[in-house]
């Protein structure tokens, strides 16, 4: 059987028409997958030297900007980019501004990606959650991250490994623990990434053997590991050694590591745990840093000479040798002034100076970090800025810490209160009684400075609540205890209301106690918005009574005939009555929008769902205006343009109008639409097609090409193409050829990625179908056998027929 089948596979391996021509391109992919880059990068740069097609170039220069990235050549990657476009291109940008500490710009070409429907969104999303856990905000990772864990059966796993991490971090390992416990790996890669953050997790609690049990299956196991996660898990045992106070040897296996790794993705971790290593020895041997520090980065990369030298710094200022430190941090500055050290490499030797005493040193070293680093980012230049302006205070020129003081109090919301009230004092100080009065007056327009404290409080919850931080709740919860005669407290408890309403899931109960608070404190500007509030809390809370829901909305609605949240609250009341398959008044609803509020933003989205609604009413006239309904929305021109031409086109073909559903299609593909509506439109078109075809076989061909054309779309997922391919595969039943059908179906169950069980079971049960009709008895067991070895909801269904089929026919492996 397993040669015949193996036959089987040969002669469509010989007929799949798909010959690759090797070239300096395929070379360098092939040495890219083997986890070569630096290969890959020799022969692309080649091949770029020669005339090539729009199409290779681009792959060639999208395939080097990724190498050089992995090679820590930022600069390199970031020129090469310069001419790449597309959406991999945006992505790799990201990678190379987040490798290179552009924090701001990493998040802005991430956040970009997430807001597309292109096949990087999800991976743009896990690098933004990577962005915020690098700058530290990992609330906002957290709340990134949130969108692919929602649902547990479709969570991402590398999602929940960033989640898990963030966690460790924060020494929430029960929270840690609760999310990698659901973890189901979707690849060899994620189940030992997963292994290694339990020796992480173990490790932090102590628990040293599991730790080093976790790390070392880690290693012990070659495949589909990554670099990174090898020396993570090195990193690891070599921690363990440290708690066990075993230092000599952990120091050995450190060392070991930063030789054998320069351009390693944890290179700052390997530096860092061998710094306190060397830290904790009275005279630790520095000729290992001293040598690192000494490389040229472009053998090395940048990151090991750089590491060296800011650690080199540090262990030299506690051995007293603050002349050493200074020099290695200007060598440092004048080398690497762009690497995420050389800014904590000056505050630190900052600070130390001006403890010392030595101020006109300090002042010196960080205007010198300004001038070479003119591009700080806002949080480096506040630090640099504030540290400078404490040195020349220090040092007698109060009217230069002044102005510095003043600038950042103008320039920055950053603790804000205590650059006004240095400010103030650099004033007073200065003799400059105008820039003292103007600081003084700010500090007094809070009467007393006490109320700055109260309003700076009140205005952090606003501003966390409008960014969607749920630490917003705790601020206004401190300011309520805090400030308790403060004019904001009822709009505080309001706000707190909506926070609890909004959160997933809703803290229904914590709403509404927020508002029986507003009710107390007895504003009566807050009506309105109580009023809304408690509609949205009680539509969130499913005890509630569907009919008392509505009636809440209407009476806002009849009470608040001006507000500018009506169309807000008939949107609700509409999904509402669509919830409960009362699709009339769901349409009513959400048409009354517009009527009410023409100008709203919400019109498209509320007409697009009622034409949806009306769709799902089922009778003619209701078919009939739902197509109108799209019509209009198509016709706004707004986000759901395309998406409304789809639906219009499924609806009529629900109403038996094909031909009048595949002209639309036609046109809305002319339009350049998305790649998803891209996608729906070929597939809607060739279903058409085919259903036409029961009473014109000879349309069967055109649904053919029509699911060919959806086949050769770039970055076509593979859900979209085992659904294609099988469609083809059922066309070519139609028309007799069950060869070509068999081998379509054959490429459903072949396609690489994450598929649609869906389709991969029907192509498998027809094309087995076939074989058994034409008594391929071997292959078709063949067929089955995959098919049961996919876990799947079909899967007992194939083994039972395998088992059928070895019984009849005497199929059982020898």
């Amino acid at each position: 059987m397993r040669l015949l089948f193996l036959a089987f596979l040969i002669t469509f391996s010989a007929f799949s028409g798909d010959p690759a021509r090797a070239d300096l391109l395929d070379d360098a992919m092939q040495a890219h997958q083997a986890g070569i880059p630096e290969v890959s990068i020799t022969k692309l740069r080649q091949f770029l030297e020669t005339p090539q097609t729009q199409t290779r170039a681009e792959t060639a220069r999208i395939l080097l900007a990724r190498c050089l990235i992995e090679t820590q050549k930022m600069a390199e990657a970031a020129q090469v980019l310069e001419s790449a476009t597309g959406p991999e291109a945006i992505f790799l940008r990201a990678q190379e501004a987040l490798r290179s500490r552009q924090f701001k710009e990493a998040a802005d070409w991430f956040e970009q990606l997430t807001r597309s429907t292109s096949e990087f969104s999800v991976d743009a999303r896990l690098g933004l959650a990577d962005t915020q856990e690098a700058t530290g905000d990992l609330d906002a990772a957290l709340k990134t991250l949130s969108p692919l864990m929602a649902d547990e059966r479709t969570a991402d796993p590398r999602a929940k490994l960033i989640a898990a991490e963030i966690y460790g971090a924060q020494s929430k390992i029960p929270e840690a623990e609760r999310v990698i416990s659901g973890l189901t790996a979707k690849s060899r890669k994620t189940e030992i990434e997963n292994i290694c953050l339990e020796g992480e997790l173990a490790l932090k609690q102590g628990n040293l053997d599991a730790a080093a049990d976790f790390f070392n299956e880690v290693l012990e196991k070659p495949e589909d590991r990554t670099l990174r996660i090898v020396a993570v898990a090195r990193l690891g045992l070599a921690k363990v050694l440290v708690q066990k106070q075993e230092y000599e040897e952990a120091e050995n296996d450190l060392e070991k590591l930063i030789s054998e790794q320069p351009r390693s993705a944890v290179l700052g971790d390997l530096f860092q745990n061998l710094f306190e290593i060397y830290a904790r020895e009275s005279n630790p041997e520095t000729a290992e840093l001293a040598r690192w520090a000494a490389e040229d980065p472009e053998i090395s990369g940048p990151d090991r000479p750089a590491y060296a030298l800011y650690y080199l710094m540090r262990l030299q200022l506690q051995q007293g040798l603050t002349s050493e430190a200074a020099q290695n941090c200007r060598i440092l500055v004048d080398r690497f002034p762009d690497h995420s050290t050389t800014v904590d490499a000056c505050l630190i030797l900052g600070d130390q100076e001006i403890a010392a005493g030595r101020f006109d040193e300090a002042t010196k070293q960080l205007e010198n970090l300004l001038d070479r680093v003119p591009n700080l980012s806002p949080r480096d230049r506040f630090r640099v800025d504030y540290l400078l302006g404490e040195a020349n205070y220090s040092r007698g020129k109060a009217s230069v810490a002044s102005d510095i003081f003043h600038h950042l109090s103008t320039q920055f919301s950053h603790d804000r209160q205590n650059t006004l009230f240095n400010w103030a004092v650099c004033s007073l100080q200065a003799g400059d009684g105008s820039a003292f009065e103007e600081a003084f007056r700010e500090l007094e327009d809070r009467k007393p400075q006490e109320k700055l404290i109260g309003d700076l409080l009140f205005d952090k919850g606003v501003l966390e609540a409008k960014a969607g931080n749920a630490a917003a709740d705790e601020t206004l919860k401190r300011f309520l205890k805090e400030f308790p005669d403060r004019p904001q407290k009822a709009q505080a408890s309001l706000i707190q209301a909506e926070i609890r309403m909004t959160r997933q899931p809703p803290d229904l109960k914590g709403a509404r106690q927020a508002l029986s608070e507003v009710a107390a404190k007895g504003d009566s500007n807050a009506g309105e918005e109580v009023d809304r509030i408690r509609f949205f809390a009680a539509a969130a809370d499913p005890s509630q009574n569907a009919r008392s829901v509505q009636a809440l909305a209407q009476d806002y609605l009849q009470k608040y005939p001006d507000s500018p949240a009506r169309p807000e609250v008939r949107l609700k009341l509409g999904e509402l009555y669509f919830r409960n398959d009362d699709f009339p008044n769901a349409q009513t609803q959400f048409e009354l929008v517009k009527e009410d509020s023409p100008d709203s933003p919400l019109v498209e989205t509320a007409l697009f769902l009622a034409g949806e609604a009306a769709r799902k009413s089922l009778n003619s006239s209701s078919v009939d205006r739902a197509i109108s309904l799209f019509e209009e929305v198509y016709k706004l021109g707004g986000p759901l343009k395309f998406q409304a031409r789809v639906e219009q086109a499924a609806t009529m073909r629900q109403a038996k109008r094909e031909r009048e559903a595949i002209v639309l299609l036609d046109d809305l593909l002319t339009q350049d639409p998305p790649p998803d509506i891209r996608y729906q439109a070929l597939d809607a078109k060739g279903e058409g097609l085919f259903t036409l075809a029961a009473n014109e076989p000879q349309m069967y061909g055109q649904a053919v090409s029509t699911f060919d054309a959806l086949l050769s779309s770039e970055g076509l997922p593979t859900a979209w193409k085992q659904r294609a391919l099988y469609q083809k595969g059922k066309c070519f039943e139609k028309l007799g050829k069950p060869d070509e059908a068999l081998s379509t179906y054959y490429d459903v169950l072949a396609a690489e990625g994450d598929g649609d069980q869906l389709w991969f079971f029907r192509a498998g049960f027809d094309a087995a179908q076939i074989l058994e009709d034409r008594g391929s008895w071997s292959s078709a067991a063949a067929v089955y056998e995959k098919l049961a070895d996919t876990r799947g909801a079909r899967s007992e269904e194939a083994r039972n027929r395998l088992t059928r089929l070895r019984l009849e026919h005497f199929l059982w492996p020898g």
